[in-house]
């Protein structure tokens, strides 16, 4: 099972706010091992629209994603380095471990 969201600034999300559609405003790509599953991983989506992203500001990624700003704070890519955990409770995803992005 796979799932897009946004990247709330909160370290949560709620399900009902996940699309089993890739949308170029979600960054967030959540895998599950299956359909009733309390665990789950996720990464960036490769769907995302990086520019739009990058535009707005990478610092809205903070609560989901680990990352050094570049020396010069300007880039253009966004590449995933490590998975992160999120763990179902409540009817919401709460990040348990964050993934790792490479600003390039």
């Amino acid at each position: 099972m796979r799932y897009f969201g946004p990247a709330p600034d909160v370290p949560s999300i709620e399900h009902r706010k996940l699309s089993p559609n890739p949308l170029p405003q979600m960054p967030l790509l959540i895998t599950l091992p299956h359909t009733d599953a309390d665990t789950a991983q996720f990464s960036f989506s490769p769907q995302a629209d990086q520019s739009r992203i990058i535009g707005n500001g990478v610092r809205e990624l903070k609560e989901f994603f680990t990352f050094e700003l570049p020396p010069t704070e300007q880039f253009t890519t966004i590449k995933n380095l490590t998975p992160g955990k999120l763990e179902k409770r409540d009817d919401a995803w709460h990040v348990v471990q964050k993934a790792s992005i490479a600003l390039s």
